[in-house]
Order: structure tokens, then sequence, then C-alpha cells
């Protein structure tokens, strides 16, 4: 790249940046900036995040972010005031910074999460479940090593890489378990044949495509297990009718089309599974009523809403499991209080929240299922000791809707 802007003279004097390939006085081949404690006002901020943009270094220094972080109403108010609110610099500015901004809070949210967890002394991590949630990193297990760590579970947890692996062969990795962990590549695989993978597992994994499958014939690919992946097509399953597909599992595949079902009317689908199928829509069963759609399991398709179900009363819906469609909204509850409600489903709706539970204490809710309501936060159980939660669920709660509403409020706050 072309040296074409001047970079400020306190940025050579601070060792800001480094040249680590110069082969040529006019072009800088790499730069990485280092961490520094010069950025003293908004004008060192402005000057090392031009050269950053211009750069074009996906890297931002710590001091960079920290500063922003720290005078986030001055930054945002010097960069409005100077390029204008909606102005290219502005908006580029964010978008750069964004994606960092989100990956410390994903930190913060993790380890504020653990704390909890360390903090609460009924909180029973013996069954290993904690150790394959995705809120779990890598940072935190080397923070914690005289934590109960369960190597089979582990394995499975996402934030664990074929790196790290490497790096730590004094743990007992499970590679039946890798096989499911979606960082474990057939290349990774191939080359290390000497493990023990399963190709159980190896089948469902997203980074198994059919042109691997083809080109490895030889190892036993479970087809059955295959169709849950979501590479694998119509076009896979129809070219290969002599590979034993199962096709309730083949009916499921979000791959699978009302089309597809249409133009081939002599495999044998399964309308059970169908029915639950996120292609299938109301106006498609409503247009095909000779077919044996299952109305217990429509309601667990996500394309069946409230409506749809009061305007159709005169079907068989399965009423108990309605409370558990992700169409049903608190609101509804309250604006129906004649229906039959199950609050054992409805505990662990992702429409639930803590907030509308502590407000209704009069229900009968389900707090085994409550805990692995997406909403529910390390946090909330601490304050609510006295609940019957139940910590195995809890343990493998991903809590991920509490973590957006968390990072929604926290990326309006820094002006995003």
């Amino acid at each position: 790249m072309t040296l074409l802007v001047e970079i400020p003279e306190y940025l050579h004097k601070s060792g800001l940046f480094r040249r680590l390939e110069d082969q040529n006085e006019e072009e800088i081949d790499f730069l990485i900036l280092k961490p520094n404690t010069n950025i003293n006002n908004i004008q060192d901020w402005l000057d090392l995040f031009n050269t950053c943009n211009y750069f074009q270094i996906d890297h931002i220094p710590e001091t960079l972010l920290n500063y922003y972080l720290d005078h986030l109403v001055d930054v945002n108010f010097n960069l409005n005031k100077i390029y204008g609110r909606d102005s290219l610099m502005v908006l580029s500015t964010k978008e750069l910074i964004k994606p960092i901004i989100i990956k410390r809070l994903r930190k913060e949210w993790t380890e504020f999460q653990f704390s909890a967890v360390l903090n609460n002394p009924k909180h029973d991590r013996s069954d290993g479940y904690l150790s394959d949630n995705q809120n779990i990193t890598w940072d935190i297990i080397k923070a914690n090593p005289n934590e109960s760590w369960n190597h089979n579970f582990l394995s499975i947890n996402p934030n664990i890489t074929w790196d790290i692996i490497q790096a730590h062969p004094e743990i007992k990795w499970s590679y039946n378990k890798l096989s499911h962990n979606p960082n474990i590549t057939y290349d990774i695989v191939s080359a290390n044949p000497n493990h023990n993978w399963s190709y159980n597992a190896l089948s469902e994994n997203p980074n198994i495509t059919w042109d691997i499958v083809k080109a490895n014939p030889n190892h036993p690919w479970n087809y059955s297990l295959l169709i849950i992946n979501p590479n694998i097509t119509w076009d896979n399953v129809k070219d290969n009718l002599d590979h034993p597909w199962d096709y309730y599992l083949v009916s499921q595949n979000p791959n699978i089309t009302w089309d597809i079902v249409k133009a081939n009317p002599y495999h044998p689908w399964n309308y059970n599974a169908l029915s639950k199928n996120p292609n299938i829509t109301w106006d498609i069963v409503k247009n095909n009523p000779n077919h044996p759609w299952n109305y217990t399991l429509l309601i667990f398709n996500p394309n069946i809403t409230w409506d749809i179900v009061k305007a159709n009363s005169n079907f068989r819906w399965g009423y108990k499991y309605l409370s558990e469609n992700p169409n049903i909204t608190w609101d509804i509850v309250l604006a129906n209080p004649n229906h039959d409600w199950n609050y054992d489903y409805l505990s662990d709706n992702s429409n639930i929240t803590w907030d509308i539970v502590s407000s209704n204490h009069n229900h009968n809710w389900n707090y085994s299922r409550l805990s692995k309501n997406p909403n529910i936060t390390w946090d909330i159980v601490k304050s609510n000791p006295y609940h019957p939660w139940n910590y195995k669920s809890l343990n493998s709660n991903s809590m991920n809707k509490a973590y957006e509403k968390y990072l929604g409020l926290k990326l309006e706050e820094y002006g995003f």
C-alpha cells in the first residue's frame, strides 16, 4: 500500500506502530498498532483511528477501544460535530469498532455470569453439563483449573478450537464428542486419522458436505443422521436412493420444500415430520386438506400463529403444546384467560421473561422447565435462591435471549 498520508509525529515518537516488513520506503506491507498510553484527547484518538482506517487495519489497539468506551459521549459528540451524525466517517467508525465492542461485551457477559455461578453456594456443578455451555470460554476454563470440568462435555463446547486441543494434549479429550464440535473440519479429521473420530457424530457436523461424503465412501457415514445435516439437499437424496435415508428425518430437513414434496409424490414422506417443517405454511396445509397433517405437531411449526389457531378452532390442535409455540406471547395469554394454558410449557417459552414470572406468582410455573428458559441468567438465579431451580438444566442453558437483551442495551448506551 502506497503511503499517501502523513502519520502524526506523536505516533512515531510513542512507538504506536512498527513495520514488520519494510521492503520499500513508500510501502507498508503490514502494520500492527501496539498497546500504548498516549491517547490523551479526542484529537489523538481521531489521528490514531484515521491511521487505522487509512491502512485498513482490522486489529484496533486496546487503548483506542478503551478510550472510546471511557469517553463515549465526548468521542461521539466530536465525531458528529466534525463530520456530521450520518457522515460516512461516523458510520464507518462505528462499523469498524462495533464488532470489537461486541466481542468485549461478550467476554464481560460470560465472566460476569460465571462469577455468579461461583458465588452461588447452592449451585451443583458436579454433573459436568456446565462444561459444554457456550458461555464457558477457554479463558474461564484456564482461570479456574480447580473446577470439576468434564472433558467429554468440554470437547463439544463451541469455544474449544483445534489449536486449543493441540496445545493441551494432557487433557483427555473425547474424540467421539469432538466429532460434534463445529470447529472440527474434515481437513482436521483426515490429517489426524489415528484419533477415534465418530462418523455418526461427523455425519451431523455442519462442516461436512455431500462432496466430502461422496469423495470418501469407505468411511462409515450414518445416512440417517446425515439428513439432519443442513448441507444435505434433496438432490443429494434423490440422486443416491441406494443409501438408507430415514424419511422421517428427510421430511424434517429444512431444505425440503412443499414444491419438492409435490413433485415427488411416490417417496414415503412422513406427514408428522412435515407438519413441523418450517417450510410448511398454513396456506399449504389449508389448500391440501387430503394429506394426513398432524395438527398436534403443527402447533410446533413456527408458521402457526394464535390468529390461525383461533380462526380454525374446528381442527384438532394440540392445545397442550400451544403454550410452547414461539408465537405465543404473554399478552396473548392475558387476553385469553379462558384458554387452558399449560404453565409447564409456558415456563420455557422464550417469550416469557423473569419479570413476567416474578410479577405473576399466582401461576403454577415449572421451575425445572424455567431453568431452560433462555431469558434466565445466573444473576437471576443467585438473587432468587429459594426457588426450586433445576441446576442440570441451568448448566446447559445458553441464556442467549438474556444476552441479546444485555447486548442491545449496552450498544444503545454506546451510541450504536
